[in-house]
């Protein structure tokens, strides 16, 4: 489960300086993650645990998981941004990252491209290059490495759905 929610924490727009011409909205994100050059299945471990729990267990952390502004199934998310959060990329930071433990530079920024560090206090960092395709299409890279020197890399492609969020909101 940390895994997923770290992973999310990575596709926020954390990395912004200055806004892109994205479209808010509720956005689809399809993600493959590799670790040691090896696709992992983030998704298909969650469920292994959830399998494992009780149901009353299983049930609350669904619940959660449904409350917590995204949903994720097989490798694909859905996540709302508004349009002070797309106008504003310091409040998608401030918003998804709530909770996380890594600080985020911006190395370069541009219209279309936002390179960015990031270090976390457990000792993983790494780099992500978000690439706008167009208002309703984006590619984002993250390669990072753990503090055992073990890297891995988390490859999205993100497009827009539609402009009411829904329950993702």
């Amino acid at each position: 489960m940390k895994v997923l929610l770290v992973l999310i924490g990575f596709i926020s727009l954390n990395a912004f300086s200055a806004p892109m011409k994205m479209k808010p909205g509720l956005w689809e994100i399809k993600m493959k993650i590799f670790h040691d050059g090896k696709e992992f299945d983030p998704m298909a471990e969650v469920k292994k645990q959830l399998e494992k729990m009780p149901e009353a267990q299983r049930k609350l952390i669904l619940e959660q998981m449904n409350k917590s502004g995204s949903e994720a199934q097989d490798n694909i998310t859905t996540v709302c941004y508004t349009k002070e959060m797309v106008d504003s990329p310091e409040k998608i930071a401030a918003e998804e990252n709530e909770d996380s433990d890594c600080d985020h530079k911006v190395k370069s920024s541009s219209a279309n491209k936002v390179v960015s560090e990031f270090t976390c206090k457990d000792g993983n960092r790494g780099t992500t290059t978000w690439e706008l395709v167009s208002p309703k299409q984006t590619r984002i890279l993250t390669d990072a490495v753990d503090k055992k020197g073990k890297k891995s890399q988390m490859k999205y492609e993100a497009k827009f759905l539609k402009a009411d969020c829904g329950k993702a909101n």
